[in-house]
């Protein structure tokens, strides 16, 4: 009786495994009338931030001493050059406290010259 439960056990598991194999997906060929292309939607691209414009080639760097940051930064904006870096200070013998009392480049250097300013 045990090698007759064994035999069915087997048959049937062998069964099982033979149906598995027959619902296995194969891949098939596609024809012209099944082809789809799928796009992604349309994604807003923002608009390219405007370059600032060259210097001025003739001019030269102002004097910034004495002034607020944001004076500072109106009157280098006219000339198309802007901070790297703006830390006021306490007054320092002529300047007082919250101007600048130093810069990074001296005055009437060529700003064509200029990297980055820096003015305490």
């Amino acid at each position: 009786m045990r090698k007759f439960f064994a035999v069915c056990v087997g048959l049937l598991l062998l069964l099982a495994a033979g149906g598995a194999w027959a619902q296995e997906v194969k891949p098939k060929q596609p024809s012209a009338g099944d082809m789809r292309v799928f796009l992604p939607p349309q994604i807003p691209v923002p608009e390219p931030a405007t370059p600032m414009p060259p210097p001025v080639p003739s001019a030269v760097l102002p004097d910034l001493r004495g002034k607020t940051c944001d004076q500072a930064q109106a009157e280098l904006r006219r000339m198309h050059l802007a901070l790297t870096e703006c830390r006021p200070g306490a007054s320092r013998g002529r300047y007082p406290a919250g101007t600048i009392n130093a810069q990074s480049v001296p005055p009437g250097t060529p700003i064509t010259r200029v990297d980055g300013l820096r003015a305490t």
